[in-house]
């Protein structure tokens, strides 16, 4: 047997390559970087100092664009280059040979960049010269996120370069990802707090009458600490006399507002006014409730209710009239001063005469004077212009009562939305002389519902649509494609021996390899494609306007990357696919039943594979 005997110093020279890398990176993991900007920053230098080069960037890469954008230049490049107009984004067919990193998907080393070349088209006026160069695409999921450029080496680039830039470079992006997520976890649960402790009233979140979440506003306004809440049986809340109807309006998902009396800690009644939605959380549905404390409200109810009776009173004899309009004057004052909502009073055409300072204030102005004198319709968006117009009109004539949401501008042109109650104000004959207006700002109020919108048609695991929302989808995709005779198909997806993996590895196993799947499927299908859950380990793709070659092109694509994926913890796992195309006059539900029953025949042939309609 003959041995083959390798100099020392080239495994000194990769043990230190190996070294002076693991280094790198771990002085990089343990840099104070506030930003994922000033993250790169900083790996691009350990980048430089690693190989000996002068100068270096980073940019981000966009497969879909085929677009590159700036990241990082290093300090170097900064002080020397004298370039007038530095180009921050640029197209890959716009770029020279820096851009065959992308196009050949493989490193470039250039030790001679003074030789000519047909890839170079040239650098602009004022770049830093440059001798020797190195470019390594950076690769996630088999797509191009990214690269790095290092240049001006001493000596020239080699193998040690390229492997030590490559492994240190995929270390890093895969921490910049982790940082990213993180960075966006903590933006939503920053809006969602933000939201919650925001709201007009108290918020609780309960599940069988059990407080599991509650903001604030429930906290001040029933005088028990949130510590003391969370956990606590929501009926305590509420007055004994309302406890029976509070807890079957919860037994049944009652979702109308409807008032009760609640009890404060130190056993205080109140009015209050509940309303609630059933939403998922936390893996399971529970119940979001706002509690809003009416006491003002049914105070300047009442003290109406008095102000009128008195005033029906004292109006019986003409020689008391002038007494009692300042009465009511000074009654309506004080109406005003106490109400929790802006009141406005205009014209018939819209000339604002009278406003509160709530009202004016909502509008964005200093003070009542600013808004004498303007049209009402200057405080409504354009787009919400003609229904104001007509509301007012139909009220008018005597054919409309009640509130109506309208979205208002202020001052500034900054939006919000607004609950507005509009009276017609009428004189002795009943012809009408003006508009009152009840105004209150609803914006966090919309904010919320379109939050809870959101929650109940999206999967909690895996974030996609839902089987409620799918169906929705397909109705409305099947009645485009009837009328524009178009193509619609189906690609149903199963996880193959999916039950295996729970029972060996356990459902939290199974829920990382759902979420893993649900990326790939993501990443593979086209924009216009919708991609939801269907249930437990199935999914379904509805490809629009695609016929049923091209579903099978597409289910194929999707095959092979889960099978070339390498899932946490499991390893190769595979998927089967059962794909059919819409026919003429046929219903959704039969679609789904051939898409099923495509999937199955998959399964019977040897799953892992893709099987079309008979």
């Amino acid at each position: 047997m003959k041995t083959v005997e390798i100099p020392r110093k080239t495994f000194d020279k990769e043990a230190r390559g190996d070294e002076a890398r693991l280094l790198r990176l771990v002085d990089i993991l343990q840099h104070p970087s506030e930003t994922i900007q000033e993250f790169l920053d900083y790996a691009l230098k350990q980048a430089i100092e690693l190989t000996e080069s002068r100068i270096g960037y980073i940019y981000h890469y966009n497969e879909e664009r085929c677009e590159f954008v700036l990241n990082t230049w290093s300090e170097e490049v900064m002080e020397a280059c004298h370039v007038e107009k530095r180009e921050t984004t640029y197209q890959l067919d716009k770029t020279g040979i820096w851009g065959e990193a992308v196009r050949q998907r493989r490193p470039i080393v250039i030790n001679d960049f003074q030789k000519e070349n047909p890839l170079k088209k040239g650098c602009p006026k004022g770049h830093v010269p440059m001798t020797n160069f190195l470019t390594i695409p950076i690769f996630k999921h088999k797509k191009i996120v990214g690269v790095v450029g290092l240049a001006n080496k001493e000596t020239d680039f080699d193998e040690n370069d390229l492997l030590n830039v490559t492994l240190l470079m995929e270390a890093v992006w895969t921490v910049t990802e982790s940082k990213k997520a993180e960075q966006a976890l903590a933006e939503s649960e920053e809006r969602f707090r933000a939201l919650h402790n925001a709201s007009f009233g108290g918020i609780a979140i309960h599940d069988g009458g059990v407080i599991l979440e509650c903001n604030q506003g429930l906290a001040e306004m029933s005088q028990y600490t949130r510590e003391e809440l969370i956990g606590m049986d929501g009926l305590l809340l509420i007055a004994s006399k309302y406890r029976e109807l509070v807890g079957k309006n919860i037994a049944t998902g009652y979702e109308k507002s409807y008032e009760a009396f609640g009890q404060r800690k130190n056993g205080e009644l109140f009015p209050m006014r509940l309303e609630g939605r059933s939403i998922p959380y936390k893996g399971k549905s529970v119940r979001v409730v706002e509690f809003r404390d009416i006491t003002k409200e049914k105070e300047a109810l009442a003290k109406t209710i008095e102000i009128n009776r008195r005033l029906q009173d004292e109006i019986i004899e003409r020689k008391y009239i002038e007494e009692a309009l300042r009465a009511s004057e000074e009654k309506f004052k004080a109406i005003i001063e106490t109400s929790p909502d802006g009141i406005a009073i205009s014209t018939l055409d819209g000339i604002v005469e009278f406003a509160t300072e709530k009202s004016y204030s909502m509008w964005g102005f200093a003070s009542v004077e600013e808004c004498i004198g303007r049209n009402i319709l200057e405080f409504i968006h354009e787009s919400h212009q003609q229904k104001a117009i007509y509301y007012v009109t139909e009220m008018i004539n005597g054919n409309l009562t009640g509130a109506a949401e309208y979205l208002m501008v202020k001052k500034d042109g900054s939006l919000f939305y607004c609950e507005v109650n509009a009276n017609i104000l009428r004189d002795k004959n009943s012809n009408p002389t003006g508009v009152l207006y009840i105004e209150r700002d609803v914006t966090e109020r919309k904010q919320l519902e379109e939050e809870l919108k959101a929650l109940a048609i999206k999967d909690q695991l895996t974030g996609l649509y839902n089987r409620r929302k799918i169906d929705e989808v397909l109705i409305n995709e099947k009645a485009k494609a009837d009328s524009k005779d178009q193509n619609l198909s189906v690609i149903m997806v199963d996880i193959d021996l999916f039950k295996l993996v729970n029972d060996q590895y356990g459902h939290l196993v199974g829920d990382q390899v759902l979420t893993e799947v649900t990326e790939i499927l993501a990443m593979g299908i086209r924009s216009m494609d919708v991609l939801g859950r269907w249930c437990g380990e199935e999914f379904i793709i509805i490809c629009i306007n695609t016929d049923l070659e091209g579903a099978m092109v597409l289910a194929e694509k999707l095959r092979e990357m889960i099978a070339d994926h390498e899932f946490q913890l499991v390893g190769k796992k595979t998927c089967s696919f059962g794909v059919s195309q819409l026919r003429k006059h046929e219903t959704i539900d039969a679609l789904l039943i051939r898409s099923d029953q495509a999937l199955y025949r998959a399964k019977d042939l040897g799953r892992n594979r893709v099987v079309t309609e008979i």
